[in-house]
């Protein structure tokens, strides 16, 4: 049973050198215990053809039906599986190239990110596809996160001094905002992505005055409606 392992092994990683030491062993065996040569040679070739590439039945039906599917999917939703492709290999940059060029080649147009528009992966929407936030370099799930639960409960982003004000700045650091905006996802405001980060540094500076200055504003009031007794 061991020395079968052994054979198993050698099959599935199609080592040639391995392969042909256990041929040896396999005739030698084979004979010892009544087969001929020609028949136990005859056995080994068709293990040996197999472990270049088999499968069973049962496995080759199943890879079939996938391959269908997807094959339909991708001849009549074109845009949605191409989204789909896309988000499940984002974190792959050599794969998302790959899939930008097939995109290309069926005539699909992918709108670059953008902060009110984008979601963490790629979408399709009215025969388009919009490029995923969290598939931009340098920007992690958790500032992705941040950045729509921002949208959803303060609204869409007016400026670039707007996102700032509205975002959680302790989850999106200023490496994620310039990658937004040299990404594109800005582009809506009209203002050119190099002024933009031009003025970034005093825009930042800006926004944490104002968030601390409203803090300081709450803590006043709660501290009067304390004292007050309510």
């Amino acid at each position: 049973m061991g020395e079968a392992d052994i054979l198993r092994k050698a099959m599935g990683k199609k080592n040639p050198e391995e392969m042909a030491k256990q041929r040896t062993k396999f005739m030698a065996g084979a004979v010892k215990q009544g087969m001929t040569n020609k028949l136990a040679g005859e056995i080994f070739d068709q293990m040996e053809t197999f472990a270049r590439y088999g499968f069973n039945k049962s496995h080759s039906v199943a890879y079939a039906l996938v391959s269908y599917q997807t094959a339909w999917l991708k001849s009549h939703y074109p845009v949605e599986f191409m989204a789909a492709l896309m988000s499940h290999e984002m974190d792959d940059s050599d794969k998302v190239l790959k899939n930008i060029n097939e995109c290309r080649k069926q005539n699909i147009v992918i709108l670059p990110p953008n902060v009110n528009e984008s979601v963490a992966g790629f979408r399709a929407g009215d025969g388009k596809l919009r490029y995923g936030i969290e598939a931009v370099k340098g920007i992690g799930q958790k500032a992705v996160e941040s950045i729509i639960e921002a949208r959803k409960t303060k609204g869409a982003f007016e400026s670039l001094e707007d996102f700032l004000e509205k975002i959680d700045l302790g989850s999106v650091n200023r490496r994620v905002i310039e990658s937004l905006i040299k990404c594109g996802g800005f582009d809506f405001s009209g203002v050119a992505r190099a002024e933009m980060l031009d003025v970034l540094e005093d825009l930042l500076k800006a926004a944490q005055t104002f968030r601390g200055t409203r803090i300081l504003i709450r803590f006043h009031y709660l501290e009067t409606d304390w004292e007050s007794g309510f």
